[in-house]
């Protein structure tokens, strides 16, 4: 897939039926490259993404809106300071406190809205990372966690084992958390197998 998206035209990208989905963001990942593709009223663009911190809102992906800023700004002092000043060793992060980086309620001032066309109450309210809203608001947080670990006891002959965790909260219209699942896949260079939880929810 990373390689089929290097080596297109991304408007020719409308093969894949964009236009049916309208405005969306794919994001693809083989461990090695990720990549973003954005499809918008200016059509399909492809772009890799370098290591680092990335945010990514329902507007274009050069935008920065507030939330974003605030929240790419609160996953950086989660880290490390070696890891802020470019090293790659990184204190572990705990999915609870990933996730509870998402569940923020803060707003912007009036005067860093962004100006999408709608209402300054509209604006106000979808300006929040967390939206809280009987109608419109967040329903849903995801955590993808892709990691590699150093195992003695593995049969693959590199020692290294692969981890993909998906870790998933439900929230009602008032803003609580309902429900949470998670699974987790454990990925060798050789082969594969699915250890954990795979699929079934567990009530708060």
């Amino acid at each position: 897939m990373p390689a089929a998206l290097e080596g297109a035209d991304a408007q020719k990208l409308s093969a894949l039926t964009l236009e049916a989905v309208d405005w969306c963001n794919l994001l693809v990942c083989d461990g090695k490259a990720l990549w973003r593709l954005h499809h918008g009223p200016q059509g399909a663009e492809v772009s890799r993404l370098g290591a680092g911190i990335h945010s990514l809102s329902n507007g274009h992906p050069e935008s920065a809106w507030p939330k974003q800023r605030r929240l790419s700004g609160r996953l950086a002092a989660l880290l490390d300071p070696s890891a802020r000043a470019g090293q790659t060793t990184a204190r572990p992060l705990s999915d609870d406190a990933l996730l509870d980086l998402l569940k923020d309620d803060w707003r912007p001032a009036p005067t860093q809205l962004p100006a999408t066309g709608l209402s300054p109450e509209r604006e106000a309210l979808l300006s929040s990372p967390f939206i809280v809203s009987a109608e419109y608001g967040t329903r849903a947080s995801t955590l993808v966690r892709w990691q590699r670990h150093s195992i003695r006891d593995t049969t693959d002959p590199s020692g290294v084992v692969q981890t993909l965790t998906l870790l998933e909260r439900r929230f009602s219209p008032e803003g609580h958390t309902i429900a949470s699942r998670r699974a987790m896949t454990r990925l060798l260079a050789t082969g594969s197998g699915v250890e954990g939880d795979t699929g079934s929810w567990r009530l708060s």
